[in-house]
């Protein structure tokens, strides 16, 4: 089997190298066609490339709502079936979440009919949750049986147990990655200073955007956090591996209630305890006091508590942890992806050929 792994797409982000590591750990073939290049030069680059390879079905990898344009010409030139992994929604992150507009404003008609083309044009849709396919199906008036569930999951040869080189003997909270207010980072925050009495734990926030810095700049007075700039990707195992809690997301908008962030998977293939949100989305993958601590959106009270219950509970802590990294180990990993995107590719592929 090939796969035209399609589009405009980083395959160093951490869905793109799960997929493709994978579907390659599960004997798929898969070419590369990528460009970065503009949009109006990118749809004639993409198209270029891939009309003179031979592949079974294309692949539109993430970001890739515009490059479904080129992708669909290719698909009627070859004849071939297109899976589109939308990921997320362009309209409910643009509007929703970072209020770039209203639902009838000119940049909210545009990202709808953005999202809805953008799946109606592919045979398969694929997603991370079935609370994300839930909401695509409902808000775009999309057909549910044109979609089928993919796990972010984690690349194990990079997220993995460690060992804990950290000196300092203070019991330490770890918050990394994106600020965007899906993530709920004022809660964490909020948390952290519910908890400023408690000498013993101190926070290490890593990031670096503006919510990131505006939270940085109004409290960077308090003792116990600690805000760091972003560090490399290849990093950041280093910094879970040294910390006693890991948090997840916490955020009340729409697609909070939605995803699994990449950061879960990850904290999970290093044995590390979570502490997320409670979520119709968490509750199909996690369970509360077995393999992470879920709590209310939205309440830093709830995380302040759940930090304290970890924190006098070492062994609650220690079974959190161990039966998180064996469920990523039976479930997420990249060849579990991997297969689980290659049996729907080959359901796919028996589908059109009949």
């Amino acid at each position: 089997m090939r796969i035209l792994y399609f589009g405009s797409y980083n395959k160093d982000y951490a869905r793109n190298r799960v997929l493709i590591k994978g579907l390659k750990e599960n004997n798929v073939e898969i070419l590369e066609c990528s460009s970065q290049k503009s949009i109006k030069t990118r749809f004639f680059t993409l198209i270029k490339k891939a009309i003179k390879k031979d592949f079974d079905i294309i692949l539109v990898a993430y970001p890739g709502h515009i490059d479904m344009f080129p992708a669909k010409i290719i698909s009627l030139i070859k004849r071939k079936p297109v899976i589109f992994d939308a990921f997320i929604s362009t309209y409910d992150t643009m509007i929703n979440e970072w209020k770039f507009g209203t639902r009838h404003s000119p940049k909210g008609i545009y990202y709808h009919w953005l999202d809805k083309t953008s799946c109606r044009m592919a045979d398969l849709i694929i997603h991370d949750t079935e609370q994300h396919i839930d909401y695509f199906v409902k808000e775009f008036n999309l057909k549910r049986k044109k979609f089928a569930c993919i796990p972010i999951g984690a690349d194990e040869t990079i997220f993995h147990p460690l060992k804990k080189t950290r000196t300092s003997k203070k019991f330490q909270i770890l918050y990394y990655g994106h600020t965007n207010p899906l993530h709920g980072f004022p809660y964490i925050v909020e948390a952290a200073k519910q908890l400023k009495n408690e000498k013993d734990i101190e926070f290490l926030f890593i990031g670096d955007n503006r919510w990131f810095r505006y939270e940085r700049d109004k409290n960077n007075d308090l003792e116990n956090i600690k805000f760091k700039d972003a560090v490399p990707f290849e990093k950041i195992p280093y910094y879970i591996a040294n910390a006693d809690i890991c948090l997840g997301i916490f955020g009340t908008t729409i697609k909070a209630q939605n995803v699994i962030p990449n950061k879960a998977y990850e904290i999970l293939a290093m044995q590390k305890p979570l502490i997320t949100a409670d979520t119709k989305a968490t509750r199909k993958c996690l369970k509360n006091k077995q393999n992470a601590i879920l709590c209310k959106t939205g309440n830093a009270q709830e995380i302040a508590q759940s930090i304290l219950l970890l924190k006098n509970n070492p062994k609650l802590k220690e079974k959190i942890a161990k039966n998180g990294y064996k469920l990523f180990k039976n479930n997420f990993t990249t060849k579990k992806i991997g297969y689980t995107l290659k049996k729907t590719i080959v359901k796919l592929d028996k589908k059109q050929s009949t």
